[in-house]
C-alpha cells in the first residue's frame, strides 16, 4: 500500500501549490490594485466616483464568470484528474493578463477599450474559478489529516499574491510616480504577472495526481456528470459552503481591494500603498497561525469567534479606518487578525463538505458562488457611499458577513457529516 510522503516532501508540495496560487491571484487581482489608473484611462468621466464605479463593475465581471470556470474545470477535475485542469488554469490566466497589459486605452480606440477589458476579465474569472477549486481539492486530498494548515497554506499563498501586487505597486509608485503610472507604467504590473504565470505553469506540469483520485479511478466510481450529482445530492453542502465564502470574500475584498483604492483616490497615495502592503503581510501570517489552530481545536468554536467579531467589531472598526486614515498603520494590522481567523476557519469547512468523487466541482461551485458577493463588494461599497454620503456605510457589509457566519453554524452540523464520512471512506479504501 502506498504511504504518505515524508514530512519534508509534504512541506515542499504545500509550498509549491501555494506559490502557484500566489501567482494566479497576483494576475487576477493586479487589476484591482491598478484601479486608480484604469478608472481614468478606460472609463473617463467628469465624476471621480462614477469612473470608480465603472472600474469596479468591470472588476466584478471577473467574479461573475468564476462559477462557470468552476463548473468547466471541476467537471474535468472530477472525471479526468486534478492535475490537468489545475495546471491549465494558470496558463489561461497568464495569457489574459498579458493581453490586458497591451490593451489600448479609451483615448486611443474609444469604447472598444473597455469592451476588450471586460472580455479579458471574463476570461480571467473563468481561469480563477477553476484555480481555487483545484488548489483546495489537490491540497486537501494530499493532507486529509491536516486540512486546516493545508488549506490555510493555499489561502496564505493567495494572500501572498496580493502582497506581491502591493509590493509591485509600491515600487512602481516610488520609481515612476503617479504620472509615470498613468502613462504606461501600469502595464508593467500586468506584464510581470504574465511572466510569473508562465513560470507557475511550468512548475505545475511536474505535479503528480492525488492518491485519493487514483484510488477512486481504480474503483471506477467516477461521476459521469459531477455537477448534476452535486446539485442532486449535496445542495445543503453547496449552500453552506457558499455562505461561508460570502463572509470571507466580502471581508477580504473590502479590506484589501476597496479600501486601498478609495483611500488612494481621496488621501495620500504612497502612505496608503505602504500601509496596504504591511496589512497584506500580516494577513499572510495570521491565516497560517489560525490554520494551525483549526487542526487543534473545534471548527465551531472558531466559527463562533469569527461571527462575533464581525457582528460587534466590524462596523466600528471600518468607521475608524475610513474616517481616521492617519491611524491605519495601527488599525489595519489589528484587523488582519479577523481576516486571518475568517479565512482559516471558513475555507477548510468548504473542503470537508464534499466526497472525493465530486469534491473538485463541489468546492469550486461553492467557493465561486460565494465569491460573487466579494466581487461586487467594491461596486456596492462605492454605491452605498454615493447614495448616502456616508463613508462608513460599506461597514454594514461586515455585519452582514457575521449574520452569514451564524447561518453557516446552523448548516455546518447538518452538512459536514456526509462530506466527512465520504472523505474518511475514500481515504481508507
Amino acid at each position: 500500500m502506498q504511504t504518505q510522503p515524508a514530512e519534508p516532501i509534504n512541506i515542499k508540495l504545500i509550498s509549491i501549490v501555494s506559490l502557484g496560487s500566489a501567482l494566479e491571484v497576483y494576475d487576477f487581482m493586479i487589476y484591482a490594485l491598478m484601479t486608480p489608473y484604469i478608472s481614468k484611462l478606460f472609463f473617463p468621466t467628469h465624476e471621480l466616483n462614477e469612473s470608480l464605479m465603472l472600474t469596479f463593475a468591470t472588476f466584478a465581471i471577473g467574479y461573475v464568470s468564476r462559477p462557470l470556470g468552476g463548473i468547466l474545470f471541476g467537471h474535468q477535475g472530477d472525471r479526468k484528474g486534478r492535475k490537468k485542469p489545475f495546471t491549465f488554469t494558470i496558463l489561461l490566466m497568464a495569457l489574459s493578463t498579458l493581453l490586458i497589459g497591451f490593451l489600448p486605452t479609451y483615448q486611443q480606440i474609444g469604447y472598444l477599450a473597455p469592451a476588450l477589458l471586460m472580455a479579458l476579465r471574463l476570461i480571467q474569472g473563468i481561469s480563477m474559478g477553476g484555480e481555487t477549486g483545484g488548489a483546495l481539492t489537490y491540497i486537501s486530498e494530499h493532507f486529509p489529516d491536516k486540512i486546516g494548515i493545508a488549506n490555510a497554506s493555499v489561502i496564505s499563498g493567495m494572500c501572498s499574491g496580493l502582497l506581491l501586487g502591493y509590493c509591485v505597486h509600491s515600487l512602481l509608485m516610488i520609481f515612476l510616480g503617479y504620472d509615470g503610472l498613468m502613462a504606461d507604467g501600469w502595464r508593467i504590473a500586468f506584464w510581470l504577472g504574465a511572466l510569473l504565470g508562465i513560470i507557475g505553469y511550468v512548475i505545475r506540469r511536474r505535479f503528480q495526481e492525488t492518491l485519493l483520485f487514483q484510488k477512486m479511478l481504480a474503483s471506477q466510481r467516477i461521476s459521469s456528470v459531477p455537477l448534476l450529482s452535486v446539485l442532486r445530492h449535496h445542495k445543503r453542502q453547496v449552500i453552506c459552503g457558499a455562505l461561508a465564502i460570502i463572509t470571507h470574500s466580502t471581508t477580504i475584498i473590502l479590506l484589501q481591494v476597496f479600501l486601498p483604492s478609495w483611500l488612494q483616490l481621496h488621501h495620500e497615495e504612497t502612505a496608503t500603498s505602504l500601509h496596504s502592503t504591511v496589512l497584506a503581510a500580516f494577513i499572510v501570517l495570521a491565516v497560517l497561525v489560525f490554520g494551525l489552530l483549526y487542526d487543534r481545536s473545534h471548527p465551531k468554536t472558531m466559527l463562533k469567534a469569527a461571527a462575533a467579531c464581525h457582528l460587534f467589531a466590524g462596523l466600528p472598526w471600518y468607521w475608524l479606518v475610513i474616517n481616521q486614515p492617519s491611524l491605519n498603520a495601527l488599525t489595519l494590522p489589528i484587523f488582519s487578525l479577523l481576516v486571518g481567523l475568517m479565512a482559516a476557519t471558513q475555507i477548510p469547512i468548504v473542503s470537508e463538505l464534499f466526497p472525493t468523487r465530486v469534491r473538485y466541482t463541489g468546492i469550486a461551485l461553492s467557493y465561486n458562488l460565494g465569491f460573487i458577493a466579494g466581487g461586487v463588494t467594491p461596486l456596492l461599497s462605492t454605491w452605498l457611499i454615493d447614495i448616502s454620503g456616508k463613508t462608513w456605510m460599506p461597514g454594514i457589509l461586515l455585519t452582514l458577513g457575521g449574520l452569514a457566519s451564524i447561518a453557516v453554524l446552523t448548516l455546518y452540523s447538518q452538512s459536514s457529516t456526509q462530506g466527512q464520512a465520504s472523505t474518511n471512506m475514500t481515504a481508507t479504501e
